[in-house]
C-alpha cells in the first residue's frame, strides 16, 4: 500500500497531475494501483494482501448492478 501511496506523491509533486473530474481521478487511481504491483513484482512481494484490501471482486458486482455500465462488447 506504500507504494500505491508513493505514487500518489509522484503524480502530483513531480508532474503537477491534479485530477478534477471523474476520469482523470479514475486514472489517477488505476496509476496507483498499477505502481504497486509493479512494485510488488520487481521486489518478489506478495502483493495477495493489496488485492483483497482493493476488493475488486465487491466492486465490480456493484458496478455490474448499478446500471450505469457498459454491456456491449468491445472489440479492437
Amino acid at each position: 500500500m506504500m507504494a500505491h501511496e508513493i505514487m500518489h506523491n509522484i503524480l502530483r509533486q513531480e508532474y503537477g497531475y491534479f485530477p478534477n473530474d471523474l476520469k482523470s481521478r479514475i486514472l489517477h487511481e488505476f496509476m496507483c494501483d498499477l505502481h504497486a504491483l509493479a512494485f510488488s513484482d520487481v521486489f518478489n512481494l506478495n502483493a495477495q494482501l493489496f488485492q483483497e484490501d482493493l476488493d475488486y471482486d465487491e466492486h465490480f458486482v456493484d458496478v455490474l448492478n448499478d446500471g450505469f455500465h457498459s454491456v456491449e462488447e468491445h472489440s479492437h
